[in-house]
């Protein structure tokens, strides 16, 4: 006769299994709902959109000789990258 106790055993262990893989099917779930990307891509816009307007808006407010918008960003340690900034032309993209 087989042992049913090693059959609770595998049944249990391999239910544990579903149950977890199933929780973390629902914390992607929820995290897909309340994090939509498509307002995410809509933030991160705004946000560039304002960071460049403010990053023009205080290099007007320098004295002269103002520096360029590339030595400006550096000196404030942002990312060029995140606001798309670029060099041939010294202004964004």
């Amino acid at each position: 006769m087989i042992n049913l106790n090693e059959i609770k055993l595998k049944l249990s262990s391999s239910v544990s299994d579903k149950e977890e893989k199933l929780r973390k099917l629902k914390m992607v779930q929820m995290y897909r709902k309340k994090n939509d990307l498509s307002k995410l891509e809509v933030l991160i816009q705004k946000w560039r959109n304002v960071s460049q307007e403010a990053i023009r808006d205080l290099r007007q407010m320098l004295p002269e000789p103002k520096p360029s918008l590339h030595d400006l960003i550096q000196h404030l340690q942002i990312d060029i990258k995140l606001l798309k900034y670029n060099s041939e032309s010294d202004d964004f993209d």
